[in-house]
C-alpha cells in the first residue's frame, strides 16, 4: 500500500522521513514521542533516559535497534559479487558490506569496427567518391575516397618568335614562363645620288 502524498502532522513528517529517507521534519522535537521519532528518522538526537509507557518502550527499541523484527546481532555481513546489470536485494538477515562489480562488456569481437547509430551497433561502409569540397559526415563510413578536380598548374617554358607587327596570344595555362623574341624587319629607303636639299646655288 502506498503512503500518503504529503504529511499533514508533525508525527507524519517523522514517519515520512523514516519510510522514504527524505522530506522535511520539524526543527526540534517538542514531545517525548517526537524525540524517539526524530532518532528513528535521522539516526541521531537525544531520547528520554527511560521509557515511561509501553508505546515508548517500542519506540525506544526501534530507535536503538531499527525496525523489521531483526535483531542487529543476527544480521550476517557478506560480500556481493555482481556480474550482470540489474537489482539485487539482500535476503532477510543479510547485509552487504562489500560489493564487487565485474560486469563484462556487452559487445563481442564480431562487433569490431561497428559504431552506435540510433542506439544500435551498425557496420561501417565505404563512402561514395567525393568530388567536391565541403564537410562529410563519416560516422557510418570506414573510408572516404576524395577526388576533387583541381586547376592545371602552368609548367615549362616556351619561346615565341615574332616577325611581324600584331598581337600574339600566349597559352598561359600550359606554360609558366614565356620567352618572346621580337625580330620585326626595319624598313629601308633608297637614297638618291646628288640629291640636294635647301635653296639653290
Amino acid at each position: 500500500m502506498a503512503i500518503p502524498n504529503e504529511p499533514l502532522t508533525r508525527t507524519e513528517q517523522y514517519l515520512a522521513r523514516t519510510a522514504t529517507g527524505s522530506g522535511t521534519i520539524p526543527d526540534e522535537p517538542l514531545t517525548r514521542a517526537e524525540q524517539y521519532l526524530n532518532k528513528i528518522a535521522t539516526g541521531s538526537g537525544d531520547t528520554p533516559e527511560q521509557p515511561l509507557t509501553r508505546m515508548e518502550q517500542y519506540l525506544d527499541y526501534i530507535a536503538e535497534n531499527g525496525g523489521g523484527g531483526v535483531d542487529p546481532g543476527d544480521i550476517s555481513l557478506r560480500t556481493l559479487n555482481v556480474s550482470q546489470n540489474g537489482t539485487t536485494n539482500a535476503p532477510d538477515g543479510v547485509a552487504y558490506n562489500k560489493v564487487v562489480a565485474n560486469v563484462p562488456n556487452s559487445y563481442a569481437a564480431s562487433d569490431e569496427g561497428k559504431v552506435v547509430s540510433n542506439g544500435a551497433l551498425v557496420s561501417q561502409t565505404a563512402h561514395a567518391e567525393v568530388t567536391a569540397n565541403g564537410t562529410i559526415d563519416t560516422t557510418l563510413n570506414n573510408s572516404v575516397t576524395v577526388n576533387v578536380p583541381q586547376g592545371t598548374t602552368p609548367t615549362g617554358t616556351k619561346t615565341i618568335n615574332i616577325s611581324a607587327n600584331g598581337t600574339t596570344v600566349e597559352d598561359v595555362a600550359a606554360y609558366a614562363n614565356a620567352q618572346i623574341v621580337v625580330a620585326v624587319p626595319i624598313p629601308t629607303y633608297p637614297i638618291a645620288e646628288n640629291n640636294s636639299f635647301g635653296g639653290g646655288a
